[in-house]
């Protein structure tokens, strides 16, 4: 595949790249791998997407598993091969629960294995505040709850939100603004004020006050793994993810 860009690819250890869409893997050495894997948790499955690249930047090339090569996944005694879909390698468990460890695994029949990627997928939790289209008003805080607590993970907390903007006399428009806390410990509560997410729209537009902005909280369980060290580089995280809609009216 994409015969032309043997030469460059070939070079790769020595960071050559160059803008190819895809390249056969037998044209790489393990060595030469970068790995994203991304193992997404809901209630009792999990979701594994793979992509495989010659390296880490934006115009890096997918590698397409050929020659034997094949990329699979365990978890809890139970293997599945992962197909190639959409530039990724993907696959689903189920049932998958939170604590289970997966393992992703690489065999090549030409070059060397990296058999041992590993992730603990999240404890699956419950948000129990606020309640679903609770009401907020600026000036107030949003105290967001949730159990049970793992202090193995930490949490992102996402908040989007859409309010009716002016521009200028009798000019209304839509208006869309997010703001994300990364790292928060996942100890079972956070508080944010209102406005510090509101606020976002007064550096450019005007909120009109009094009409309730739909506010979407989004919060995130995450695992980081360990990557085979026969990879070049990446990454192998577990996350689960759960959303409650309120407003907040400026």
């Amino acid at each position: 595949m994409h015969k032309s860009c043997l030469l460059p690819v070939l070079s790769i250890t020595a960071g050559t790249l160059v803008g190819c869409a895809e390249v056969d893997s037998e044209q790489i050495r393990t060595s030469g791998f970068f790995v994203n894997a991304d193992v997404t948790a809901a209630g009792d499955v999990a979701n594994v997407q793979v992509r495989l690249r010659t390296g880490d930047d934006f115009d890096s090339d997918s590698i397409v598993l050929t020659s034997g090569d094949q990329l699979s996944a365990t978890l809890t005694g139970q293997t599945i091969e992962l197909p190639r879909l959409n530039a990724s390698y993907s696959g689903t468990f189920n049932p998958a629960a939170g604590g289970d460890e997966l393992t992703l695994s690489l065999a090549r029949p030409n070059d060397t294995d990296a058999p041992n990627s590993r992730v603990t997928l999240p404890l699956d939790f419950d948000i129990s505040a606020p309640a679903f289209s609770t009401s907020f008003v600026a000036g107030e805080s949003i105290t967001v709850v949730w159990s049970p607590g793992d202090r193995g993970s930490t949490m992102t907390l996402s908040y989007s939100a859409g309010c009716t903007l002016i521009e200028g006399s009798n000019s209304f428009h839509g208006g869309r603004v997010g703001r994300t806390f990364n790292n928060i410990p996942d100890t079972g509560t956070h508080t944010v004020a209102v406005n510090a997410i509101l606020n976002a729209f007064n550096d450019q537009e005007e909120l009109v006050r009094g009409i309730p902005c739909p506010l979407e909280i989004t919060l995130t369980r995450e695992r980081s793994g360990s990557l085979d060290p026969a990879f070049q580089n990446g990454s192998i995280d577990a996350s689960r993810t759960k959303t409650v809609l309120v407003t907040a009216t400026p």
